[in-house]
Protein backbone atom coordinates (compact mmCIF):
# COMPACT_ATOMS: atom_id res chain seq x y z
CA UNK A 1 0.00 0.00 0.00
CA UNK A 2 1.41 3.37 -1.01
CA UNK A 3 0.45 6.86 0.08
CA UNK A 4 2.11 9.90 -1.45
CA UNK A 5 1.32 13.53 -2.04
CA UNK A 6 2.24 17.11 -1.23
CA UNK A 7 2.38 18.60 2.26
CA UNK A 8 2.74 21.95 0.55
CA UNK A 9 3.52 23.03 -2.99
CA UNK A 10 7.28 22.42 -2.75
CA UNK A 11 7.28 19.54 -0.23
CA UNK A 12 6.18 15.98 -1.02
CA UNK A 13 6.10 12.75 0.96
CA UNK A 14 5.90 9.00 0.31
CA UNK A 15 4.96 6.09 2.57
CA UNK A 16 5.07 2.49 1.27
CA UNK A 17 3.94 -0.47 3.37
CA UNK A 18 4.77 -3.93 1.99
CA UNK A 19 3.10 -7.11 3.25
CA UNK A 20 5.22 -9.79 1.57
CA UNK A 21 8.87 -8.97 0.83
CA UNK A 22 10.10 -9.12 4.44
CA UNK A 23 7.88 -12.04 5.40
CA UNK A 24 5.87 -9.63 7.55
CA UNK A 25 4.50 -6.08 7.11
CA UNK A 26 7.40 -3.66 6.66
CA UNK A 27 8.13 -0.23 5.23
CA UNK A 28 9.74 0.13 1.79
CA UNK A 29 9.99 3.86 1.05
CA UNK A 30 9.40 6.43 3.77
CA UNK A 31 10.62 9.93 3.06
CA UNK A 32 10.24 13.65 2.52
CA UNK A 33 11.38 15.54 -0.58
CA UNK A 34 11.90 19.29 -0.67
CA UNK A 35 11.62 20.56 -4.26
CA UNK A 36 13.10 23.64 -5.92
CA UNK A 37 16.00 23.80 -3.46
CA UNK A 38 18.64 26.26 -4.73
CA UNK A 39 21.53 24.48 -6.50
CA UNK A 40 20.40 20.96 -5.49
CA UNK A 41 16.85 20.99 -7.00
CA UNK A 42 15.46 18.12 -4.87
CA UNK A 43 16.53 17.32 -1.29
CA UNK A 44 15.44 13.87 0.04
CA UNK A 45 15.43 12.45 3.57
CA UNK A 46 14.29 9.05 4.81
CA UNK A 47 14.39 5.36 3.97
CA UNK A 48 14.75 5.59 0.18
CA UNK A 49 16.62 4.13 -2.79
CA UNK A 50 20.24 5.19 -3.08
CA UNK A 51 21.27 6.69 -6.45
CA UNK A 52 23.07 3.62 -7.78
CA UNK A 53 22.14 1.37 -10.72
CA UNK A 54 19.66 1.45 -13.58
CA UNK A 55 17.79 -1.71 -12.56
CA UNK A 56 17.81 -0.74 -8.87
CA UNK A 57 16.21 2.66 -9.51
CA UNK A 58 13.64 1.16 -11.87
CA UNK A 59 10.42 0.50 -9.98
CA UNK A 60 9.62 -3.16 -9.32
CA UNK A 61 6.37 -2.50 -11.21
CA UNK A 62 8.34 -1.50 -14.32
CA UNK A 63 10.95 -4.29 -14.55
CA UNK A 64 11.42 -6.20 -17.79
CA UNK A 65 11.56 -9.49 -15.86
CA UNK A 66 9.83 -10.34 -12.61
CA UNK A 67 12.90 -9.60 -10.51
CA UNK A 68 16.29 -7.94 -10.82
CA UNK A 69 19.00 -10.39 -11.80
CA UNK A 70 22.23 -11.69 -10.15
CA UNK A 71 24.36 -8.48 -10.03
CA UNK A 72 21.64 -6.87 -7.91
CA UNK A 73 23.39 -8.55 -4.95
CA UNK A 74 26.02 -5.77 -5.11
CA UNK A 75 23.59 -2.82 -4.85
CA UNK A 76 23.15 -0.84 -1.59
CA UNK A 77 19.49 -0.32 -2.65
CA UNK A 78 17.22 1.15 0.08
CA UNK A 79 18.98 2.95 2.91
CA UNK A 80 18.33 5.52 5.62
CA UNK A 81 19.80 8.50 3.80
CA UNK A 82 19.90 12.17 2.96
CA UNK A 83 20.35 12.92 -0.71
CA UNK A 84 19.98 15.36 -3.57
CA UNK A 85 18.95 14.81 -7.16
CA UNK A 86 18.17 16.83 -10.24
CA UNK A 87 18.47 17.17 -14.00
CA UNK A 88 19.73 19.64 -16.58
CA UNK A 89 17.46 22.25 -18.15
CA UNK A 90 17.06 20.22 -21.34
CA UNK A 91 16.49 16.99 -19.30
CA UNK A 92 19.28 15.18 -21.15
CA UNK A 93 21.35 14.72 -17.98
CA UNK A 94 20.25 13.49 -14.56
CA UNK A 95 22.27 13.16 -11.36
CA UNK A 96 21.92 12.13 -7.75
CA UNK A 97 24.04 11.78 -4.61
CA UNK A 98 23.38 10.58 -1.07
CA UNK A 99 24.93 9.89 2.30
CA UNK A 100 23.62 6.80 4.06
CA UNK A 101 24.07 4.98 7.34
CA UNK A 102 26.14 1.81 7.71
CA UNK A 103 25.80 -0.97 8.64
CA UNK A 104 22.47 -1.90 7.16
CA UNK A 105 21.44 -4.56 4.68
CA UNK A 106 20.35 -3.67 1.14
CA UNK A 107 16.90 -2.70 2.43
CA UNK A 108 17.97 -0.31 5.15
CA UNK A 109 17.52 -2.80 8.01
CA UNK A 110 19.93 -1.92 10.82
CA UNK A 111 22.36 -4.75 11.63
CA UNK A 112 24.17 -3.46 14.71
CA UNK A 113 27.46 -1.69 15.28
CA UNK A 114 28.08 2.03 15.21
CA UNK A 115 29.98 4.71 13.33
CA UNK A 116 29.60 3.42 9.77
CA UNK A 117 28.74 5.76 6.93
CA UNK A 118 28.74 5.59 3.11
CA UNK A 119 28.11 7.80 0.10
CA UNK A 120 26.65 7.01 -3.32
CA UNK A 121 26.28 8.91 -6.57
CA UNK A 122 24.94 8.44 -10.09
CA UNK A 123 25.20 10.41 -13.33
CA UNK A 124 23.25 9.67 -16.54
CA UNK A 125 23.16 11.14 -20.01
CA UNK A 126 20.61 10.63 -22.80
CA UNK A 127 22.13 12.26 -25.92
CA UNK A 128 19.27 10.95 -28.07
CA UNK A 129 15.60 11.36 -27.09
CA UNK A 130 13.19 11.45 -30.01
CA UNK A 131 9.57 10.62 -30.83
CA UNK A 132 8.53 11.00 -27.19
CA UNK A 133 10.96 8.30 -26.10
CA UNK A 134 10.52 5.83 -28.96
CA UNK A 135 14.18 6.52 -29.80
CA UNK A 136 16.47 6.79 -26.77
CA UNK A 137 20.18 6.31 -26.13
CA UNK A 138 21.16 6.20 -22.45
CA UNK A 139 24.54 6.08 -20.67
CA UNK A 140 25.21 6.19 -16.95
CA UNK A 141 27.63 5.49 -14.16
CA UNK A 142 27.49 5.08 -10.40
CA UNK A 143 29.85 4.88 -7.42
CA UNK A 144 29.53 4.13 -3.72
CA UNK A 145 32.15 3.98 -0.99
CA UNK A 146 31.83 3.37 2.72
CA UNK A 147 33.03 1.81 5.94
CA UNK A 148 30.63 -0.52 7.78
CA UNK A 149 30.30 0.27 11.48
CA UNK A 150 30.11 -3.39 12.44
CA UNK A 151 33.16 -4.24 10.32
CA UNK A 152 31.65 -6.64 7.79
CA UNK A 153 29.79 -6.86 4.49
CA UNK A 154 27.96 -9.79 2.90
CA UNK A 155 26.68 -10.41 -0.63
CA UNK A 156 24.11 -13.14 -1.32
CA UNK A 157 21.28 -13.77 -3.79
CA UNK A 158 19.06 -16.41 -5.41
CA UNK A 159 19.28 -17.46 -9.10
CA UNK A 160 17.08 -14.77 -10.65
CA UNK A 161 13.85 -15.21 -8.71
CA UNK A 162 12.74 -14.65 -5.12
CA UNK A 163 9.49 -14.19 -3.24
CA UNK A 164 10.90 -12.08 -0.41
CA UNK A 165 13.81 -9.65 -0.14
CA UNK A 166 16.81 -10.92 -2.18
CA UNK A 167 19.16 -13.01 -0.08
CA UNK A 168 16.56 -13.89 2.57
CA UNK A 169 14.33 -16.56 1.00
CA UNK A 170 16.74 -19.38 1.69
CA UNK A 171 16.48 -18.80 5.44
CA UNK A 172 13.04 -20.45 5.49
CA UNK A 173 12.27 -24.04 4.40
CA UNK A 174 10.26 -24.36 1.22
CA UNK A 175 11.28 -21.01 -0.26
CA UNK A 176 13.72 -20.11 -3.05
CA UNK A 177 17.23 -21.09 -1.83
CA UNK A 178 20.21 -18.75 -1.79
CA UNK A 179 22.82 -20.14 -4.20
CA UNK A 180 25.52 -17.43 -4.01
CA UNK A 181 26.73 -16.23 -0.59
CA UNK A 182 30.06 -14.76 0.51
CA UNK A 183 29.25 -15.06 4.20
CA UNK A 184 30.26 -12.17 6.44
CA UNK A 185 33.55 -10.63 5.30
CA UNK A 186 35.57 -8.55 7.78
CA UNK A 187 35.95 -5.30 5.87
CA UNK A 188 37.33 -1.84 6.62
CA UNK A 189 36.28 -0.21 3.34
CA UNK A 190 34.14 -1.12 0.32
CA UNK A 191 33.98 0.46 -3.14
CA UNK A 192 31.14 -0.20 -5.59
CA UNK A 193 31.30 0.74 -9.28
CA UNK A 194 28.55 0.62 -11.91
CA UNK A 195 28.35 1.30 -15.66
CA UNK A 196 25.02 1.29 -17.47
CA UNK A 197 23.69 1.43 -21.02
CA UNK A 198 20.19 1.46 -22.44
CA UNK A 199 18.32 2.20 -25.65
CA UNK A 200 14.98 2.24 -27.39
CA UNK A 201 14.69 1.80 -31.14
CA UNK A 202 10.93 1.78 -31.61
CA UNK A 203 9.61 -1.52 -30.25
CA UNK A 204 13.15 -2.84 -29.58
CA UNK A 205 14.62 -2.25 -26.10
CA UNK A 206 18.10 -3.08 -24.79
CA UNK A 207 19.71 -2.52 -21.37
CA UNK A 208 22.98 -3.67 -19.79
CA UNK A 209 25.03 -2.98 -16.66
CA UNK A 210 28.49 -3.93 -15.39
CA UNK A 211 29.09 -3.84 -11.64
CA UNK A 212 32.10 -4.41 -9.33
CA UNK A 213 32.57 -4.60 -5.57
CA UNK A 214 36.09 -3.96 -4.24
CA UNK A 215 36.69 -4.81 -0.57
CA UNK A 216 39.59 -4.10 1.76
CA UNK A 217 39.67 -7.02 4.18
CA UNK A 218 40.80 -6.27 7.73
CA UNK A 219 43.09 -9.30 7.85
CA UNK A 220 43.35 -10.59 4.31
CA UNK A 221 43.94 -9.67 0.66
CA UNK A 222 41.85 -7.16 -1.29
CA UNK A 223 38.83 -8.70 -3.00
CA UNK A 224 37.01 -8.04 -6.28
CA UNK A 225 33.55 -9.38 -7.10
CA UNK A 226 32.33 -8.63 -10.67
CA UNK A 227 28.90 -9.03 -12.22
CA UNK A 228 26.95 -7.95 -15.27
CA UNK A 229 23.67 -8.44 -17.08
CA UNK A 230 22.23 -7.72 -20.51
CA UNK A 231 18.55 -7.88 -21.41
CA UNK A 232 16.52 -7.13 -24.51
CA UNK A 233 12.90 -7.11 -25.59
CA UNK A 234 10.73 -6.59 -28.64
CA UNK A 235 7.16 -5.31 -28.37
CA UNK A 236 5.29 -7.39 -30.90
CA UNK A 237 2.37 -4.94 -31.06
CA UNK A 238 4.63 -1.99 -31.94
CA UNK A 239 4.68 0.13 -28.77
CA UNK A 240 7.86 1.37 -27.05
CA UNK A 241 9.08 1.44 -23.47
CA UNK A 242 8.73 4.86 -21.93
CA UNK A 243 11.78 6.73 -20.58
CA UNK A 244 11.93 9.14 -17.63
CA UNK A 245 14.44 11.87 -18.47
CA UNK A 246 14.31 13.32 -14.94
CA UNK A 247 15.15 9.95 -13.33
CA UNK A 248 17.21 8.35 -16.09
CA UNK A 249 15.24 5.07 -16.07
CA UNK A 250 13.11 3.09 -18.51
CA UNK A 251 9.47 2.44 -17.73
CA UNK A 252 6.77 0.04 -18.79
CA UNK A 253 4.89 -0.14 -22.07
CA UNK A 254 1.49 1.56 -22.27
CA UNK A 255 -0.68 -0.39 -24.73
CA UNK A 256 -2.14 1.67 -27.58
CA UNK A 257 -5.12 -0.72 -27.77
CA UNK A 258 -5.95 -1.81 -24.19
CA UNK A 259 -7.63 -5.15 -23.62
CA UNK A 260 -10.99 -4.44 -21.99
CA UNK A 261 -13.85 -6.90 -22.23
CA UNK A 262 -16.91 -5.48 -23.93
CA UNK A 263 -15.06 -2.34 -25.07
CA UNK A 264 -13.73 -3.15 -28.52
CA UNK A 265 -11.13 -5.50 -29.95
CA UNK A 266 -7.94 -4.26 -28.24
CA UNK A 267 -5.39 -6.99 -27.46
CA UNK A 268 -3.14 -4.91 -25.21
CA UNK A 269 0.63 -4.91 -25.79
CA UNK A 270 2.65 -8.13 -26.14
CA UNK A 271 6.39 -8.27 -25.53
CA UNK A 272 9.03 -11.02 -25.91
CA UNK A 273 12.03 -10.79 -23.55
CA UNK A 274 15.47 -12.41 -23.25
CA UNK A 275 18.42 -11.80 -20.94
CA UNK A 276 21.64 -13.10 -19.44
CA UNK A 277 23.35 -12.33 -16.12
CA UNK A 278 26.56 -13.36 -14.35
CA UNK A 279 28.00 -12.87 -10.87
CA UNK A 280 31.31 -14.14 -9.43
CA UNK A 281 31.63 -14.14 -5.62
CA UNK A 282 34.85 -16.20 -5.62
CA UNK A 283 38.14 -14.40 -4.97
CA UNK A 284 41.25 -15.26 -2.96
CA UNK A 285 40.09 -16.64 0.40
CA UNK A 286 36.34 -16.13 -0.25
CA UNK A 287 34.30 -18.82 -2.01
CA UNK A 288 30.83 -17.36 -2.31
CA UNK A 289 30.18 -19.18 -5.59
CA UNK A 290 29.72 -18.00 -9.16
CA UNK A 291 26.58 -18.14 -11.24
CA UNK A 292 25.04 -17.50 -14.64
CA UNK A 293 21.38 -17.28 -15.53
CA UNK A 294 19.46 -16.98 -18.76
CA UNK A 295 16.06 -15.32 -18.75
CA UNK A 296 13.28 -15.72 -21.30
CA UNK A 297 9.75 -14.51 -21.03
CA UNK A 298 6.58 -12.91 -22.33
CA UNK A 299 4.91 -9.77 -20.96
CA UNK A 300 1.28 -8.98 -21.70
CA UNK A 301 0.28 -5.42 -20.83
CA UNK A 302 -3.51 -5.61 -20.78
CA UNK A 303 -3.99 -1.96 -19.80
CA UNK A 304 -1.72 0.73 -18.40
CA UNK A 305 -2.23 -0.69 -14.88
CA UNK A 306 -2.53 -4.46 -15.57
CA UNK A 307 0.29 -6.80 -16.60
CA UNK A 308 0.86 -10.55 -16.87
CA UNK A 309 4.43 -11.92 -16.91
CA UNK A 310 5.78 -15.38 -17.69
CA UNK A 311 9.48 -16.12 -17.07
CA UNK A 312 11.74 -19.16 -17.53
CA UNK A 313 15.19 -18.82 -15.92
CA UNK A 314 17.77 -21.60 -16.47
CA UNK A 315 20.76 -21.20 -14.14
CA UNK A 316 24.26 -22.63 -13.74
CA UNK A 317 25.95 -22.20 -10.37
CA UNK A 318 29.44 -23.29 -9.31
CA UNK A 319 31.46 -23.29 -6.09
CA UNK A 320 35.05 -24.49 -5.62
CA UNK A 321 35.10 -28.05 -4.29
CA UNK A 322 31.58 -28.85 -5.50
CA UNK A 323 30.12 -29.96 -8.81
CA UNK A 324 28.23 -27.44 -10.94
CA UNK A 325 24.54 -27.10 -10.06
CA UNK A 326 21.83 -26.58 -12.65
CA UNK A 327 18.43 -25.15 -11.94
CA UNK A 328 15.42 -23.89 -13.89
CA UNK A 329 12.87 -21.49 -12.40
CA UNK A 330 9.49 -21.10 -14.08
CA UNK A 331 7.17 -18.40 -12.78
CA UNK A 332 4.10 -16.37 -13.65
CA UNK A 333 2.89 -13.11 -12.13
CA UNK A 334 -0.36 -11.16 -12.40
CA UNK A 335 0.06 -7.47 -11.53
CA UNK A 336 -2.78 -5.00 -10.96
CA UNK A 337 -2.47 -1.42 -9.65
CA UNK A 338 -5.42 0.61 -8.44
Amino acid sequence: LRVDGNIQEATSYVLDLDFAASGHPGFRNVGLTFHDVPTFQDLELGLLKTPFGLDALTSGRELLFMERQLPFALVPFRQVMIGVRGSSLDKSTSWGASVYRMPTDSFGVYEGGDGGIAIAGRLTRAPIFEDNGAKVLHFGGGYSVGSPGDGHVQYRIQPGFFTRDPGTDGDDPGTVPVFLDTGKISTSLFNLFNLEFGMNAGPFHLAAEMRWALLDQRSGPALTFPGFYVQASYVLTGESHRYSRERGVFQRVNPSRPFERGKGTGIGAWEATVGYSSLDLNDRNITGGSGETMAMGVNWYLTRNMKLQFNVLPGWLAKPGFSTSRTTVTAIRAQVEF
